[in-house]
């Protein structure tokens, strides 16, 4: 379901978060629940999608217009809980490819195409861990 303003665009994305985050304290999961909806609120506010509707385009948006003035260890900080959230909704492997950029590496160096980086601690669409 389109969200049909920023504010229930935030509470979707906190009600899926709070089912998918796992093994992490409380006060980290809030946190990693607020910057989600910090992303996917700035998101709405430019393209009126929500969650369920991200595409690759705005991803790359967000982290290549959004946090262009930013450090890359920021915009890596950012790449690490949209990959959350991208995990969450199932897309991260088949986007994978597509994101391969600089903002992945903390010092903004070229994306390595055999580094395989941190595995998300989410949970599957299996349930599993």
């Amino acid at each position: 379901m389109k969200p049909a303003n920023q504010h229930q665009a935030r509470y979707q994305v906190q009600l899926l978060m709070k089912s998918k985050i796992r093994k992490r304290s409380p006060t980290a999961k809030k946190r990693i629940i607020n910057k989600c909806q910090m992303i996917i609120e700035t998101i709405w506010r430019h393209w009126q999608v929500g969650i369920y509707q991200l595409r690759s385009k705005h991803i790359t948006w967000f982290m290549d217009v959004f946090l262009a003035n930013k450090s890359s260890a920021t915009r890596y900080d950012y790449w690490r809980w949209i990959a959350d959230i991208l995990t969450a909704i199932n897309r991260y492997k088949t986007w994978e490819p597509q994101l391969r950029k600089s903002w992945r590496n903390p010092k903004g160096k070229p994306f390595k195409y055999n580094y395989a980086g941190r595995n998300p601690k989410l949970k599957d669409s299996t349930g599993m861990l």
